[in-house]
C-alpha cells in the first residue's frame, strides 16, 4: 500500500491518475492494438457474480501481490464465473491494463470489467482497445456532462456501462441517463469504510429499469443472501475471492437464495427505514403487547425463544396475528440453542428474522441465507474486538453481566457506545426505557434503541404508559 493516503482517499486516488495520464497518456504507457482484436460479449448475463482480480488496495494493503491473473481467472471461471472485475489502476492497487489483455487472450468468452478511476473518453476507448467488455464509472468522480460523453462514447463502441453510485447526490447525477447498470458501493471511496445495508438502502432510489450489482464487503453466503434479497441483480466481489477462492460459491448461492426471497416479498432489510431513530421491542410475551408495541411505531418486534421468564413458543408465534412490524427470534446460541429451530420459523413465515446473542459459530452464521445480525454483551472497549469475525450486517450491543444474556436492565458503558460508534452504526440495547432513551438518542444518535425489561411492569408484561412515554421521548429527542 502506498502511503501518504489521508483526508478524502478518493480525491488523493483521482488526482494521482490525472497526473499519470498527463504524463504517459490514457493507455498508462502500454502499446495498443488501434482496434481491438478480441471478441465482444455481453456483461449483463447471468449468473451475475462478478468476481475482481486485485493485487491491494488503500484500505487493506498487500491482498495477493505475486498473484498471476490468468490462473486466478481461471479458478474463478471453473466455478461458473463469466464476468470478471479488472483493476487496473497502477499506483495505489497493484493493477495494469496489462493483466486486462492477457485475462481476455486468454479467456476470450468472459466478460471483463475494466476496474480503474476513468476520467475521459479516451479512458473508454483505451478499454475498449485493450479488450474490456464493460467499464466502470464513478458518478462522483465525473461532472455530469462528462459523464454523458463517457456513457455515448461507450454505446457507440458496444462497451456496457457499469456507473457506480454511492449517495443520493450521485443517483440525481445520473438519473436521467438511466443507465442499464448501477453498482451501488457499500464502501464510501472516501473513507474506505464499508457499510453493508447502504446499498441495500439506496437500492430504493433507482427507480428506473435497471440492474443493481451490489459492490464491496462480500465475504459470506449471508452477505449474498443479503444483497439478493435487498435488490440486487448481481454482486461484484473482490478481496474475499482473491483471498479465498472457494467463496465463489457460497456468495452465488446466498445470491440466488435472496433473490428469490426479494421475489417473495420477503425484504427484511430493505423494509428498515433509514433517517431516523429505529425501535425494537423484546421480550413480548403477550398477544395484546404485541399489538401495542406494533401500533406504538416500533419497527422490530423481539421474541424470546431460549429459555427465559420472557421466552414463547411456536404456537404463540402461530396464534399471534399480522403485524407492520419486523419479526424477530431471540436465540442464544450454545447458551440454550435454538438457531436451527428459528431459521425453520423464519423459512415459514413465522419470524423474519434472527437475533443471535450467543455464542455462536460465525462460520455457521455466515452460511445462513435468512436475515439475522448479531448481539454481544460488553463491558468494556476491548469487548468490540474481534466482532467483525461474525460477519454481522448490523451488531446490537448489550450490557454484559455474567451468567445473563439480555433483560438485566443494566447499561452499555458511555465509553463503549462512543468506541462502537467510530467504528459504524449503532444498535443499542440495555437498561433503556423511558427517562433514559432521551438521552442517548441526543448524544449518541443510535440507529436502533432496543428496550425490553425497561418497559414491562412485570417479566414479560409491557405497561402501557411506560411504552408511550417511550416512544415520545424518542421523537422529542430527534426534535432537538
Amino acid at each position: 500500500m502506498r502511503s501518504g493516503v489521508s483526508g478524502d482517499i478518493l480525491d488523493t486516488i483521482v488526482e494521482a491518475r490525472r497526473r499519470r495520464v498527463a504524463e504517459e497518456g490514457p493507455a498508462q504507457g502500454m502499446r495498443l492494438p488501434a482496434r481491438r482484436d478480441v471478441p465482444l460479449v455481453p456483461f449483463a448475463q447471468d449468473p451475475c457474480l462478478i468476481a475482481e482480480f486485485k493485487r491491494r488496495s488503500p484500505s487493506r494493503g498487500a491482498i495477493a501481490e505475486e498473484a498471476d491473473p490468468v490462473e486466478q481467472v481461471g479458478a474463478y471461471v471453473s466455478q461458473g464465473v463469466r464476468a470478471v472485475s479488472v483493476l487496473t489502476e497502477e499506483g495505489y492497487f497493484g493493477g495494469s491494463l496489462g493483466d486486462l489483455v492477457r485475462i481476455k487472450e486468454r479467456f476470450p468468452r468472459v466478460a471483463v470489467l475494466r476496474k480503474d478511476f476513468l476520467l475521459s473518453e479516451e479512458d473508454v476507448e483505451v478499454s475498449w482497445r485493450a479488450g474490456a467488455d464493460a467499464v466502470l464509472l464513478i458518478a462522483r468522480v465525473l461532472p455530469e456532462d462528462v459523464l454523458g460523453r463517457m456513457l455515448r462514447r461507450a454505446e457507440e463502441l458496444g462497451l456496457s456501462a457499469l456507473v457506480e453510485v454511492h449517495t443520493p447526490e450521485d443517483v440525481e447525477k445520473v438519473r436521467r441517463f438511466e443507465p442499464l447498470l448501477v453498482g451501488i458501493n457499500a464502501r464510501d471511496l472516501a473513507t474506505f469504510r464499508v457499510d453493508l445495508l447502504h446499498p441495500v438502502r439506496m437500492r430504493r432510489l433507482i427507480d428506473w429499469d435497471a440492474r443493481v450489482v451490489f459492490e464491496s464487503g462480500l465475504w459470506t453466503r449471508t452477505h449474498g443472501y443479503v444483497a439478493g434479497s435487498g435488490g440486487a441483480w448481481g454482486v461484484l466481489v473482490g478481496e474475499a475471492v482473491m483471498r479465498e477462492r472457494g467463496r465463489v460459491r457460497a456468495i452465488m448461492e446466498g445470491l440466488a437464495a435472496g433473490k428469490r426471497d426479494w421475489v417473495r416479498g420477503r425484504r427484511f432489510w430493505s423494509g428498515l427505514a433509514a433517517g431516523r431513530t429505529l425501535v425494537k421491542v423484546c421480550g413480548l410475551a403477550r398477544e395484546e403487547d404485541v399489538e401495542l408495541a406494533d401500533r406504538s411505531g416500533a419497527d422490530i418486534l423481539g421474541f424470546i425463544l431460549a429459555p427465559s421468564p420472557r421466552q414463547v413458543d411456536r404456537s404463540f408465534l402461530e396464534r399471534m396475528g399480522p403485524v407492520r412490524a419486523r419479526r424477530v427470534g431471540v436465540v442464544v446460541g450454545e447458551q440454550g440453542g435454538g438457531l436451527e429451530e428459528a431459521v425453520r420459523l423464519v423459512e415459514e413465515g413465522l419470524l423474519d428474522g434472527i437475533q443471535c446473542h450467543g455464542e455462536e459459530d460465525p462460520e455457521v452464521l455466515g452460511s445462513l441465507c435468512v436475515p439475522w445480525y448479531k448481539a454481544v454483551r460488553v463491558k468494556e472497549r476491548g469487548d468490540l474486538e474481534g466482532v467483525e469475525r461474525y460477519g454481522a450486517v448490523r451488531v446490537l450491543l448489550d450490557a454484559r453481566v455474567e451468567g445473563a444474556y439480555g433483560g438485566t436492565g443494566m447499561r452499555v458503558p458511555e465509553g463503549v457506545v462512543e468506541a462502537a460508534g467510530e467504528r459504524g452504526p449503532v444498535w443499542l440495547a440495555g437498561g433503556l426505557g423511558p427517562g433514559s432513551v432521551g438521552e442517548v438518542v441526543r448524544r449518541f444518535r443510535p440507529e436502533l434503541v432496543d428496550a425490553s425489561s425497561g418497559l414491562e411492569a412485570a417479566p414479560g408484561v409491557k405497561d402501557r404508559g411506560r411504552l408511550e412515554r417511550f416512544f415520545r421521548e424518542i421523537r422529542d429527542a430527534e426534535g432537538v
